[in-house]
């Protein structure tokens, strides 16, 4: 059988141009992204909620920047490299002009890479600091979002579709709400939000402030849904999602959210006004009344509902005092917040042009720990400054401001210039996304930026980078070579293995890690697994310092309950070797070299060595110089040295501590089992029941022992009543405590011996 040829003349088959080839891809991308962002959480990983959501946008960043590339290779493979070259600077100069707004995203991106470059902590600014998530991987992540809205807008029903998903996302995340403030939430979570002795709402998306930082936004969404929607029932639907995300915005009992929706709503009427002002069509508004007149009359049935829905007595004396602190500048929460932001511009301070790099506030605050803000958030070490300009101003400087703020002014005139557009569609879509847009900025003023939220900001923003000039567009100027070409499979191929070259190391390995560190965290501080499975995460992230740290005091309390003295020193190597390398990490970090005092102690305990001695308090002293305020490390360092003898500067480091913060135990107790080793027992006593009574943090096992310490001075003052009653409140607290059974046993004695004595005397 012959094979046909294809005869010259005839007439090759239509090729589909590459970007409507890419564009339906792209749009399913986004609108899953827009979807599962607010949505997904997996109880499986460490970080519940934002780790996977981090991931779950890089991916998608991933496929959209390869479709992206894919169809720049094929337009150089149209028209040339040669010829491409040639064509850029006039394409990237029409661009700027056209989209000033997409350049001011790309001069922000440009401000975080070279913060990133010249970070304290490059690695870390690179992929974000676990934690924090907001590192150079996370903003180009969602600047990919921008981009991909901003070249679907063109298509009349983008705008709809993305705030359709995004609308879905937030009812599921605010019903999930709804079950836990109903109390039928079939998960069992740790670490709850409380205020007024209950449990916040969250969701799925990790903290009350960040649901009603999302739910804010989706509100003028859901509304413009609502609002659009022809089908009764679909419309009685909408309004009923939107009641109960109104609901679950005030059951947050989230300030910054509250204020967030008042300024939306008035942000709303703003645009609306302008939007009639601009376009003067006295015809067109009357055939908008009818469904403007529905909307509004459905928001007194939404305050309506919501107002009693949220008014369940669990939460009105909640509700009341969370009200009375809107404008109380003494309320913890907002002394946290002003402490946070004053480290934040000293930061900036210290560092004007390119700020301590990007994501690395957590790094840098404890330079600028103050004491009062230790007594508000006690042994907290924030990752944020709580306001996103102070925070950008720390980490990128400057620089990151100007570009920042560049792309808020870009962004408030497409708003306000796409609200007077004559198109009654794009203006009404541009009034929700202004409204939206305004709230999200209002709670950035004394909140953060998750992802889900900056995805949303990111997509609404990049559509209106469009709509603001969507009557007068020319064709775009960055498509106008090989628009029309099919696709180059070499070219493809490599865009795909770039792809998978940044999937691994940004996706695929950072997962593994934290699954590493899930399975490890689930066995007991002393447990080999428990270190090794630390170890092997450190291996697979090693810019990531508290893998090492972990690991290193593991070891140190497996090496504490081995009975095999050459094991216990190999053990206690191992986790020496771990400090040290998160010391290599993040240099700057004094509870890490707390953390190594402490281990070097347990060495010298093993093999004292005049050189090990003087080792210990170097470090421990170069710790406190390198978080002076931090009483973890102060109690930490004091230890090490009570234990090298040091015992001059570890009364020094403990006063110090006491002075600072009276009402922590722990640097009483150190200062009375110094006098207790002095054999000042009458001091050791009035100081060590000074400590039993103050607050131990959750410390339990420093109280068991100071109780332990107590029993033994009250023997020496021949106090036996009170000794025996110390023993068993230190046993109460750990069992295993030797001393603290062999002195209740000594007490007890001594009491029958007195007793019988005094009876014998009697007689």
């Amino acid at each position: 059988m012959t094979r046909r040829r294809r005869s010259h003349d005839a007439s090759p088959r239509p090729v589909m141009p590459l970007g409507r080839i890419a564009a339906r891809p792209l749009r399913w991308i986004t609108t899953a992204l827009l979807l599962l962002l607010p949505t997904v959480f997996v109880r499986t990983l460490p970080d519940v909620f934002e780790f996977p959501k981090m991931e779950l946008l890089a991916t998608g960043a991933v496929l959209i920047l390869a479709l992206g590339a894919t169809r720049e290779s094929a337009r150089i493979g149209a028209a040339g490299a040669t010829a491409w070259l040639a064509a850029l600077p006039r394409r990237l100069t029409g661009w700027v002009r056209t989209d000033p707004l997409g350049a001011g995203v790309v001069a922000y991106l440009g401000s975080a890479l070279v913060s990133t470059v010249f970070s304290m902590r490059p690695a870390l600014s690179l992929f974000g600091a676990p934690e924090s998530l907001a590192g150079l991987k996370t903003a180009i992540a969602t600047a990919s979002l921008f981009f991909a809205s901003r070249s679907l807008a063109s298509n009349r029903r983008w705008f709809h579709s993305m705030t359709s998903f995004a609308s879905v996302a937030a009812a599921i995340a605010a019903g999930y709400a709804l079950l836990q403030l109903l109390k039928l939430d079939p998960y069992t979570w740790a670490g709850y939000s409380t205020f007024g002795g209950e449990n916040r709402v969250f969701g799925t998306l990790a903290h009350p402030n960040m649901l009603g930082a999302y739910l804010v936004m989706s509100l003028p969404l859901i509304a413009r849904i609502a609002m659009r929607t022809t089908t009764r029932l679909v419309k009685i639907a909408w309004m009923v999602a939107g009641a109960a995300t109104f609901m679950i915005v005030i059951a947050t009992l989230s300030r910054g959210a509250w204020i967030g929706l008042a300024v939306a709503g008035a942000a709303y009427v703003l645009l609306v006004a302008h939007g009639a002002r601009a376009t003067r069509s006295s015809s067109e508004m009357r055939a908008r009344a009818p469904a403007a007149g529905l909307f509004w009359a459905a928001v007194p049935a939404v305050l309506t509902i919501g107002f009693l829905l949220i008014s369940a007595p669990q939460l009105r004396s909640a509700l009341r005092q969370r009200i009375s602190q809107m404008g109380d500048l003494s309320a913890p929460t907002t002394q946290s917040r002003l402490q946070l932001w004053n480290a934040g511009l000293r930061m900036g301070a210290d560092h004007p042009l390119l700020g301590v790099g990007l994501d690395c506030y957590g790094s840098a605050f404890p330079a600028y720990r103050s004491a009062e803000y230790v007594r508000i958030e006690w042994g907290g070490n924030p990752t944020k400054a709580h306001n996103e300009m102070i925070n950008i101003f720390a980490t990128q400087g400057s620089l990151g401001v100007f570009t920042a703020l560049a792309v808020v002014l870009l962004a408030a005139r497409a708003v306000w210039r796409s609200t007077a557009s004559r198109n009654p569609t794009i203006r009404g879509d541009a009034i929700a996304a202004g409204a939206a847009l305004a709230g999200f900025a209002v709670q950035a003023l004394t909140g953060f930026t998750v992802l889900a939220v900056g995805a949303l900001s990111a997509a609404l923003t990049g559509w209106l980078a469009w709509a603001q000039d969507a009557e007068t567009l020319r064709p775009d100027p960055m498509r106008s070579v090989g628009s029309a070409s099919g696709p180059n499979w070499i070219a493809g191929l490599i865009v795909f293995a770039s792809a998978a070259a940044f999937f691994v190391p940004f996706v695929v390995t950072p997962w593994r890690a934290a699954r590493i560190e899930y399975e490890a965290s689930r066995n007991p501080m002393g447990s080999p697994a428990r270190a090794e499975g630390y170890v092997r995460a450190a291996a697979l992230l090693p810019w990531y310092d508290r893998y090492e740290r972990e690991a290193g005091m593991s070891l140190l309390i497996e090496a504490a309950q081995s009975r095999d003295p050459d094991q216990a020193w190999h053990t206690l190597e191992r986790a020496r070797q771990a400090l040290e390398n998160a010391i290599r990490i993040d240099r700057g970090s004094g509870v890490h070299r707390g953390c190594l005092a402490i281990v070097l102690s347990a060495e010298l305990r093993l093999r004292p060595r005049s050189e090990a001695r003087a080792r210990v308090r170097e470090v421990a002293i170069d710790a406190v110089a390198r978080d002076p305020l931090n009483p973890y490390v102060i109690a930490i360092a004091e230890q090490s040295l009570m234990e090298a003898e040091f015992e001059a500067e570890a009364g020094e480091l403990a006063l110090r501590c006491a002075k600072l913060y009276p009402d922590f135990a722990q640097p009483f107790a150190d200062i009375g089992s110094m006098a207790l080793g002095q054999s000042r027992y009458g001091d050791a006593a009035d100081t060590l029941a000074i400590a039993v009574r103050r607050d131990w943090r959750g410390g339990l096992r420093g109280q068991a022992k100071a109780w332990e310490d107590l029993s033994t001075a009250y023997l020496r003052l021949e106090k036996y009543e009170e000794a025996q009653a110390a023993a068993e409140s230190a046993l109460r607290l750990n069992a295993a405590l030797p001393a603290a059974s062999a002195n209740r046993l000594e007490a007890i004695r001594r009491r029958a011996g007195r007793n019988a004595s005094h009876g014998a005397g009697q007689r």
